[in-house]
């Protein structure tokens, strides 16, 4: 049904070749559930795709409100990028990146990016740009995205 919904909104979906992976810690099961829904709506618009798993795979941490204080210090020691999730009742952290609560498409959009950027990830070989340029012209396409994060908030 979702691929259907994004094919007719024009978000084709492709096999990329570089897999990421985010892990979390602090972050309410709606907010892991919002994420991994965003992060499925925008496969094929990123140079890579991108998933959620555990912290021994994961490539980036996202680091919520009541996170596990010797995860994130543990985290910290692999030199890996890491995002503070930053809301009303999130307290700021010194992070790699950051994301302003509630998630929405397009900051993750660039927030993907930029961990691309830095985890030095290839965008040539992994998109077709026309298709992103395509989307990006388009908001209508991002009605979906919207309705789906107020749905999860219901």
């Amino acid at each position: 049904m979702l691929s259907a919904i994004k094919n007719n909104l024009g978000l084709s979906m492709t096999q990329e070749t570089t897999l990421c992976f985010f892990a979390t810690t602090g972050l309410s099961k709606d907010e892991n559930n919002v994420l991994l829904s965003m992060l499925r709506l925008l496969s094929g618009k990123t140079a890579a795709r991108w998933n959620t798993t555990d912290t021994s795979k994961a490539d980036v941490l996202l680091v919520g409100a009541k996170p596990d204080n010797a995860l994130v210090e543990s985290w910290l020691k692999q030199s890996k990028p890491w995002v503070a999730y930053i809301g009303a009742d999130h307290v700021h952290r010194d992070s790699t990146h950051q994301l302003q609560a509630p998630i929405r498409v397009f900051p993750l959009l660039s927030l993907l990016q930029e961990l691309e950027s830095a985890l030095k990830i290839n965008a040539s070989d992994s998109r077709d740009d026309s298709r992103q340029a395509s989307c990006k012209a388009n908001p209508q396409a991002w009605l979906f995205a919207e309705q789906l994060r107020k749905l999860s908030k219901a």
